[in-house]
This record gives C-alpha cells, sequence and structure tokens, in this order.
C-alpha cells in the first residue's frame, strides 16, 4: 500500500515542477490587430531559441514546440523533434497566447526534500517495498 502512495507522491512530484506562464496577461484582446502582433512579435524575440513554449490558437487549439526565431509575421519553431527536422511556419496573426515553460524551482526545491522524508520515513518504518520491479528493495 506504501508503494501505492510512493508512487502516486512521484507523479506529482515531476509533473509540478514545470509551470507554463503566460507572456501577456490578455492585453491582447482590446487592440487593434497591427498592435497584437507587433507586441507578439516583440515578446517572442525576448524567449532564448529551444526554449519550450504552448502556443494557443485564435480557435482555442494549443501545441507545445520548441522556440527557433520569429520573422516580422511569423513564428517559428519545432514541433515533433527529432522527426521535424524544419522548422513550423506559424503566423502570428493565428496565435492568441504564448505561455513559456520554465522550471518551478521553489516547487522544485520542496518536492525533491518531501520526497526524500518520505523514503526515509518508509525506510524507517521497517517496511519493505520494491521500486519499479527492478529488484531494489528497502
Amino acid at each position: 500500500m506504501k508503494s501505492c502512495y510512493l508512487l502516486i507522491f512521484l507523479i506529482a512530484i515531476l509533473t509540478s515542477c514545470y509551470s507554463n506562464k503566460p507572456l501577456s496577461k490578455n492585453i491582447l484582446e482590446d487592440i487593434s490587430e497591427e498592435e497584437r502582433i507587433l507586441i507578439l512579435n516583440q515578446q517572442l524575440r525576448q524567449i532564448e531559441e529551444g526554449a519550450k513554449i504552448q502556443v494557443k490558437s485564435i480557435s482555442g487549439k494549443a501545441i507545445g514546440v520548441k522556440y527557433q526565431y520569429v520573422s516580422q509575421d511569423t513564428l517559428y519553431a519545432n514541433y515533433n523533434m527529432p522527426k521535424n527536422k524544419f522548422p513550423t511556419k506559424i503566423p502570428l496573426q493565428d496565435i492568441n497566447e504564448i505561455k513559456i515553460s520554465k522550471l518551478d524551482v521553489p516547487i522544485t526545491i520542496f518536492a525533491a526534500g518531501a520526497g526524500t522524508a518520505l523514503l526515509v520515513w518508509m525506510a524507517m518504518d521497517g517496511l519493505s517495498f520494491s521500486i519499479g520491479g527492478s529488484g531494489l528493495v528497502f
């Protein structure tokens, strides 16, 4: 039973270390199309090449890509790497929102500490459990 708790806890830890933070807070809704494209272009130029971003289209479809570069009116990003080696072109006029995926350091530190404490507690409790059938028993 404790190994089940450990598995659930590890899944929660691994999924909480990264967060998607929006580049802008809905300022793109009440402005003209030209201003919106200009703002998106300026924001995209601040992102480092290879950064993981989530692009949400005006139709509501979201896609995760690796940022490459931006031209005046087009975002170039890699999707489905390593199969697709050429950047995908995404017109800025079709983009509603962009979120950048960043490591959330405080949550990662807390999760690592909590995971270590859980392992120590289980080891000191004297109950054995195995991890992934690898024969590792505590």
